[in-house]
């Protein structure tokens, strides 16, 4: 009887660490989405611009935000997704005097924001510890 009873915690344990992952996920890209929006912490409206375009494209083609997508998925699966994430690429003209200048690819891209997302999420996929899951 103890067995099954450890299982059944077991599994509630495992399925309420998954959610928990999950809902870290879908908030913390509502937060990129907030930061972009504000330029907070890019290096200009251009560029705040740019990721915000791709990575709202990027939640709408992946159906992030739907409760479907993420419904079965393992953890595993979720970051593979977030890994998955497209980033543009762009230039910004430097040298403009006299009209000649001359394109220089942008250091920034949607895999710097979306990394510590994925690192948050690793840790919630290494596993419960036994007295997590013994009532």
């Amino acid at each position: 009887m103890y067995r099954d009873e450890l299982l059944i915690g077991s599994t509630d344990a495992i399925k309420t660490q998954r959610q928990l992952a999950i809902d870290l996920v879908i908030a913390s890209l509502y937060g990129l989405l907030s930061k972009f929006t504000s330029n907070e912490d890019t290096c200009s409206f251009e560029c705040s611009s740019i990721l915000l375009g791709a990575l709202t494209k990027e939640i709408d083609r992946r159906q992030l935000f739907s409760p479907e997508t993420f419904g079965r998925a393992s953890l595993a699966r979720v970051i593979e997704t977030l890994q998955e994430i497209r980033s543009p690429t762009w230039c910004s003209q430097q040298n403009l005097q006299y009209g000649s200048g001359y394109c220089s690819q942008h250091n920034c891209n949607l895999q710097t924001h979306i990394e510590p997302i994925i690192a948050d999420l690793r840790k919630y996929s290494e596993g419960l510890a036994l007295e997590d899951l013994v009532a």
